[in-house]
């Protein structure tokens, strides 16, 4: 899937949440909003297509598009961009956002699905 494609769809999905209705969600399209320690937020949209899997977040004022990386147990995505890789690390409806070297960036979320 081209990247740049992936990126605006899933921005544009994220920046107007509230539009979808849940009659849109499906086990391939999943939009998701998450709680974190420290009164953090952030939304996810996580795609799943017949190859791959991928997870776009809006954090910090940024749309960051991830791909899915092989764990032993959950899912964990991580971002492709140039400057610092996040990862995304998630398990049933807990998450967890770090950087590539371990630092902790958001800790403690607890996810939401979007209607």
């Amino acid at each position: 899937m081209n990247k740049l494609i992936l990126t605006a769809i899933i921005g544009t999905s994220l920046l107007s949440a509230s539009a979808w209705a849940s009659s849109n969600q499906s086990s391939d399209f999943i939009n998701v909003s998450y709680n974190c320690a420290k009164n953090q937020t952030f939304n996810a949209v996580f795609i799943n297509d017949v190859q791959n899997s991928y997870a776009v977040i809006g954090f910090d004022k940024r749309i960051i598009p991830m791909r899915e990386i092989v764990v032993a147990s959950g899912a964990s995505y991580k971002s492709d961009n140039g400057k610092e890789s996040l990862v995304l690390n998630t398990e049933g409806d807990k998450a967890e956002l770090v950087k590539e070297n371990g630092e902790v960036v958001l800790s403690n979320c607890i996810s939401t699905p979007l209607d």
